[in-house]
């Protein structure tokens, strides 16, 4: 599987088995215009983290069902419940971790795309 989004470099892809894990930088400057890129883009059973800039061992993930949105924050050990967001609220949500990776993250890191290869999700 290959996959192209204008402006991120995407430094590994992962099979874990069961999913597809793609790793890759946010443009500095640009984070906001990637983020609606993905999130306009992303197909049913796909889902986007960065870390959370409040907590780094969370994450800051949205994934998209069949029907729609939805967010959490997801952290080691405890994982946060799914709640339905709208594209704005999915946005809000992940810009300030997509923008702190931008600068803090080691090259080549700060979010993460994963494409589930069997619908487990509703």
């Amino acid at each position: 599987m290959t996959l192209t989004i204008p402006g991120i470099n995407f430094s590994s892809v992962r099979d874990a088995g069961s999913c597809v894990i793609y790793s890759f930088a946010f443009p500095p400057g640009s984070e906001g215009e990637a983020l609606d890129f993905i999130l306009n883009h992303l197909v049913p059973n796909s889902e986007i983290s960065v870390s959370d800039p409040a907590n780094s061992d969370c994450s800051l993930e949205v994934r998209r069902t069949s029907n729609g949105l939805e967010l959490k924050r997801g952290c080691h050990g405890a994982f946060g419940t799914w709640r339905a967001a709208t594209i704005q609220e999915a946005m809000s949500w992940l810009l300030p971790g997509a923008v702190a990776a931008s600068s803090t993250a080691r090259p080549g890191f700060g979010g993460s795309i994963v494409f589930y290869k069997v619908a487990v999700r509703s």
